[in-house]
């Protein structure tokens, strides 16, 4: 199967494909902007790359649930409930 503007394929190596992207810094808080989306088709799945600068952050609230695979260094999420 070849990937097409109507096929998707199932698996993507997502370490091959962020080796060519660089997440722009945009307004607002890095975890929610500076990323870079992966061209997909439309559906309920996004899948991105997060640049974010040595330190600490917050974000109030997410649009939506995030799954975070680390690919150098570290991350500590923290919630305020527990669900």
């Amino acid at each position: 199967m070849t990937t097409s503007q109507t096929a998707t394929r199932s698996f993507v190596d997502l370490r091959a494909w962020a080796t060519g992207v660089t997440a722009q810094p945009g307004e607002g808080e890095t975890f929610l902007s500076a990323r870079a989306e992966l061209p997909q088709p439309e559906g309920p799945v996004s899948i991105g790359l997060i640049a974010l600068p040595q330190g600490s952050g917050t974000v109030a609230a997410m649009p939506a649930d995030e799954l975070v695979i680390v690919e150098s260094g570290s991350c500590l999420l923290y919630t305020s409930r527990c669900v």
